[in-house]
Protein backbone atom coordinates (compact mmCIF):
# COMPACT_ATOMS: atom_id res chain seq x y z
CA UNK A 1 0.00 0.00 0.00
CA UNK A 2 2.93 2.37 0.79
CA UNK A 3 4.43 1.77 -2.20
CA UNK A 4 1.26 2.48 -4.64
CA UNK A 5 0.53 5.63 -2.55
CA UNK A 6 4.14 6.52 -3.26
CA UNK A 7 3.95 6.22 -6.63
CA UNK A 8 0.75 7.96 -6.64
CA UNK A 9 2.15 10.86 -5.03
CA UNK A 10 5.05 10.87 -7.21
CA UNK A 11 3.10 11.13 -10.65
CA UNK A 12 1.00 13.05 -9.20
CA UNK A 13 3.60 15.58 -8.00
CA UNK A 14 5.79 15.69 -11.74
CA UNK A 15 2.75 16.25 -13.61
CA UNK A 16 1.65 19.27 -11.20
CA UNK A 17 -2.05 17.86 -10.85
CA UNK A 18 -2.13 17.01 -7.38
CA UNK A 19 -5.93 17.22 -7.54
CA UNK A 20 -5.53 14.19 -9.97
CA UNK A 21 -4.39 12.20 -7.34
CA UNK A 22 -5.85 8.88 -7.05
CA UNK A 23 -7.80 7.54 -4.08
CA UNK A 24 -7.55 4.77 -2.14
CA UNK A 25 -10.01 2.53 -3.35
CA UNK A 26 -8.30 2.92 -7.41
CA UNK A 27 -5.13 2.23 -5.44
CA UNK A 28 -6.22 -0.43 -4.02
CA UNK A 29 -6.51 -2.02 -7.46
CA UNK A 30 -3.43 -0.90 -8.59
CA UNK A 31 -1.52 -3.03 -5.80
CA UNK A 32 -1.59 -6.57 -7.03
CA UNK A 33 -0.15 -5.20 -10.61
CA UNK A 34 2.38 -3.06 -8.95
CA UNK A 35 3.99 -5.76 -6.96
CA UNK A 36 4.16 -8.23 -9.97
CA UNK A 37 6.23 -5.46 -11.94
CA UNK A 38 8.13 -4.96 -8.65
CA UNK A 39 8.70 -8.38 -8.48
CA UNK A 40 9.77 -8.50 -12.86
CA UNK A 41 11.98 -5.42 -11.76
CA UNK A 42 13.81 -7.10 -9.16
CA UNK A 43 14.26 -10.33 -11.54
CA UNK A 44 15.74 -7.95 -14.25
CA UNK A 45 17.88 -6.73 -11.78
CA UNK A 46 19.59 -9.71 -10.69
CA UNK A 47 19.94 -11.10 -14.23
CA UNK A 48 21.60 -7.67 -14.96
CA UNK A 49 23.96 -8.20 -12.57
CA UNK A 50 24.90 -11.48 -13.49
CA UNK A 51 26.23 -10.07 -16.89
CA UNK A 52 29.97 -9.41 -17.48
CA UNK A 53 28.83 -5.88 -19.24
CA UNK A 54 27.30 -5.17 -15.60
CA UNK A 55 30.61 -4.68 -13.40
CA UNK A 56 31.73 -2.12 -16.55
CA UNK A 57 28.80 -0.40 -16.47
CA UNK A 58 28.89 0.27 -12.60
CA UNK A 59 32.65 1.51 -12.90
CA UNK A 60 31.01 4.72 -15.96
CA UNK A 61 30.79 7.71 -14.12
CA UNK A 62 27.57 9.54 -13.18
CA UNK A 63 26.76 11.85 -16.29
CA UNK A 64 24.43 14.65 -17.48
CA UNK A 65 23.33 16.33 -20.37
CA UNK A 66 25.07 19.36 -21.06
CA UNK A 67 24.28 22.51 -23.17
CA UNK A 68 21.65 20.53 -25.02
CA UNK A 69 23.98 17.92 -26.40
CA UNK A 70 27.16 17.15 -24.63
CA UNK A 71 26.83 14.06 -21.88
CA UNK A 72 29.53 14.89 -19.57
CA UNK A 73 30.71 13.31 -16.18
CA UNK A 74 29.14 15.37 -12.89
CA UNK A 75 32.03 15.57 -11.80
CA UNK A 76 33.59 17.99 -14.65
CA UNK A 77 30.61 19.50 -15.03
CA UNK A 78 30.68 20.89 -11.02
CA UNK A 79 34.20 21.70 -11.50
CA UNK A 80 33.18 23.74 -14.15
CA UNK A 81 30.73 25.15 -11.80
CA UNK A 82 27.87 24.42 -14.13
CA UNK A 83 24.30 22.94 -14.00
CA UNK A 84 22.87 20.42 -16.30
CA UNK A 85 20.42 21.25 -18.83
CA UNK A 86 16.77 21.24 -16.93
CA UNK A 87 15.01 18.09 -19.06
CA UNK A 88 11.55 19.03 -20.13
CA UNK A 89 9.03 18.85 -22.11
CA UNK A 90 8.99 21.97 -24.80
CA UNK A 91 5.46 20.88 -26.15
CA UNK A 92 2.09 19.59 -25.54
CA UNK A 93 1.72 18.65 -29.37
CA UNK A 94 1.23 14.83 -29.92
CA UNK A 95 2.68 14.85 -33.91
CA UNK A 96 5.79 17.31 -32.25
CA UNK A 97 6.46 15.25 -29.38
CA UNK A 98 6.97 12.19 -31.84
CA UNK A 99 8.60 14.09 -34.48
CA UNK A 100 11.65 14.85 -31.81
CA UNK A 101 11.37 11.27 -30.13
CA UNK A 102 11.89 9.71 -33.62
CA UNK A 103 14.61 12.17 -34.31
CA UNK A 104 16.50 11.78 -30.66
CA UNK A 105 15.62 7.59 -31.15
CA UNK A 106 17.72 7.78 -34.44
CA UNK A 107 20.66 9.88 -32.98
CA UNK A 108 20.77 7.56 -30.25
CA UNK A 109 21.17 4.39 -32.44
CA UNK A 110 23.52 6.00 -34.55
CA UNK A 111 25.86 6.22 -31.14
CA UNK A 112 24.99 2.41 -29.80
CA UNK A 113 25.88 0.74 -33.28
CA UNK A 114 28.06 1.50 -35.69
CA UNK A 115 32.02 0.67 -35.04
CA UNK A 116 33.45 2.98 -37.94
CA UNK A 117 31.37 5.92 -38.81
CA UNK A 118 34.00 8.79 -37.44
CA UNK A 119 35.00 9.62 -40.81
CA UNK A 120 31.61 9.68 -42.18
CA UNK A 121 28.57 12.83 -41.66
CA UNK A 122 25.54 12.71 -39.40
CA UNK A 123 23.60 12.58 -42.36
CA UNK A 124 25.47 9.68 -43.63
CA UNK A 125 25.41 7.65 -40.21
CA UNK A 126 22.37 7.94 -40.19
CA UNK A 127 21.07 6.46 -43.78
CA UNK A 128 23.41 3.87 -43.04
CA UNK A 129 21.52 2.77 -39.45
CA UNK A 130 18.33 3.05 -41.45
CA UNK A 131 19.15 0.71 -43.99
CA UNK A 132 21.24 -1.76 -41.94
CA UNK A 133 19.02 -1.79 -38.25
CA UNK A 134 15.81 -2.07 -38.74
CA UNK A 135 12.76 -2.31 -36.24
CA UNK A 136 13.84 -6.24 -34.77
CA UNK A 137 16.51 -6.68 -35.27
CA UNK A 138 19.91 -6.86 -33.39
CA UNK A 139 23.16 -4.90 -34.50
CA UNK A 140 26.03 -7.62 -33.63
CA UNK A 141 28.97 -5.93 -31.50
CA UNK A 142 28.12 -2.45 -31.03
CA UNK A 143 30.59 0.48 -30.22
CA UNK A 144 28.66 1.95 -27.25
CA UNK A 145 29.00 -1.52 -25.45
CA UNK A 146 32.59 -3.61 -25.95
CA UNK A 147 31.89 -6.04 -24.07
CA UNK A 148 27.83 -6.46 -25.46
CA UNK A 149 27.31 -8.85 -28.38
CA UNK A 150 24.19 -7.24 -29.43
CA UNK A 151 22.25 -4.20 -29.68
CA UNK A 152 18.62 -4.90 -30.17
CA UNK A 153 16.88 -2.49 -32.15
CA UNK A 154 12.58 -1.82 -30.57
CA UNK A 155 11.99 0.37 -33.23
CA UNK A 156 10.62 4.01 -32.71
CA UNK A 157 7.25 4.98 -30.08
CA UNK A 158 4.22 4.73 -31.82
CA UNK A 159 1.60 6.77 -32.17
CA UNK A 160 -0.63 4.18 -30.54
CA UNK A 161 1.58 3.16 -27.51
CA UNK A 162 1.93 7.00 -26.84
CA UNK A 163 -1.86 7.26 -26.21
Amino acid sequence: DHCVETVNVMVATRTGNLAAAAHSEELQALAAQCGEALEIFNEALVNCKNLAAAAALDLMPSQRIYNDKELVPDDVGFKQCIEPCPLMQRTEDLDTLLDEGDKAHWALLAKIGPQDTQTMSQIDVLELIRKRWPAGSRWHHPVAAKGATFAYHPGPKSRQAAW
